[in-house]
C-alpha cells in the first residue's frame, strides 16, 4: 500500500479543504522560508493526511465538502 503524503501551504490547506485558522490551529506543521515573499519570513506546510480528518469532521462527508466549495 502507497501513501502520498502531500505539503500544502496554509493558504492552499484552507481553500481545498475550506478549514479556518482555528480548525488549523492544533495542527502540527513544518516551516520553511518563504522563496517568493522574503521580507514575510516562513511559510507554514501542513500534511494533507492530516488535513483530510479535519475536514470530514468538519463537513461531514466529501459530498457536502464539494457542495461548500460549490456555493461559495
Amino acid at each position: 500500500m502507497v501513501v502520498r503524503h502531500r505539503l500544502l501551504g496554509k493558504t492552499a490547506a484552507k481553500q481545498q479543504f475550506l478549514l479556518s485558522d482555528k480548525d488549523l490551529k492544533g495542527v502540527a506543521f513544518l516551516t520553511k522560508k518563504s522563496t517568493t515573499y522574503q521580507r514575510d519570513g516562513v511559510v507554514h506546510l501542513y500534511l494533507s493526511s492530516q488535513l483530510e480528518p479535519l475536514a470530514l469532521a468538519k463537513h461531514g462527508s466529501w459530498a457536502e465538502l464539494e457542495e461548500e466549495k460549490e456555493r461559495r
